[in-house]
């Protein structure tokens, strides 16, 4: 039963995404702006279509041949990944970018804001939660979790000096990243007091996971003293 409800949630999930990210290029409208996937929320929206809906496939291609219904993962450092990556849109949206923005954030209120933004980070954190096996983690994951903000941070660093300005007229997605409005030193260090918060955070998941292994062998130990 607890597979078949995994892969009922990672649909709905992988649905609500999609969705979201159809509303917010427009294509619903017939229109897309290629000039949109410079933005970390819908990078990071993307990833969570492509390898959840990958994990869908696997798991229904396991099933026939196993025929028996199996929901997979990837390893646990990569669930845990691809959590704090979208974790990583839905804090830095809510609680920085749409106070900076002074009116939400662009498209506040809207469909397409909530399922990119609050949706989808709330979704992919419940299915860590609750449908991804704990095992046993190196404590530095929390270190490899957080890569992928970091190579995205690169990234955009190097957009802005080989691309053109953006709709917002800066050349940086991001106000925080910003090095020509704020300068060097005070992008370093809201990056720095970031990667911090987000290092904390993954440890706080590690010892969530600690804490969800030891009472699953609690409950394991007390089921085989009562046999």
């Amino acid at each position: 039963m607890k597979h078949i409800l995994k892969l009922v949630y990672r649909f709905v999930m992988v649905i609500g995404c999609g969705w979201g990210l159809v509303l917010t290029f427009g294509l619903d409208k017939g229109m897309f702006n290629p000039a949109m996937l410079v933005y970390y929320t819908l990078q990071s929206n993307l990833v969570i279509v492509v390898a959840y809906g990958f994990l869908i496939i696997r798991s229904l291609m396991q099933s026939i041949r196993s025929h028996k219904v199996e929901a997979v993962d990837y390893s646990p450092n990569i669930m845990g990944a691809l959590t704090i990556m979208i974790v990583v849109t839905g804090l830095i949206f809510n609680f920085i970018l749409a106070h900076q923005s002074g009116s939400g954030g662009l498209s506040a209120g809207s469909l397409s804001n909530f399922l990119v933004h609050t949706f989808t980070p709330l979704a992919v954190f419940a299915d860590w939660l609750v449908f991804v096996p704990k095992r046993r983690l190196s404590r530095l994951a929390p270190f490899y979790w957080i890569v992928i903000p970091m190579l995205y941070w690169a990234f955009a660093i190097v957009r802005a000096q080989i691309g053109g300005p953006l709709a917002n007229g800066s050349y940086y997605p991001y106000p925080f990243i910003d090095f020509d409005k704020f300068g060097i030193g005070y992008v370093l260090r809201y990056v720095a007091v970031l990667v911090v918060f987000f290092v904390i955070l993954g440890y706080l998941m590690l010892g969530l996971n600690a804490l969800i292994i030891k009472l699953q062998r609690q409950d394991t130990s007390s089921r085989k003293a009562q046999e």
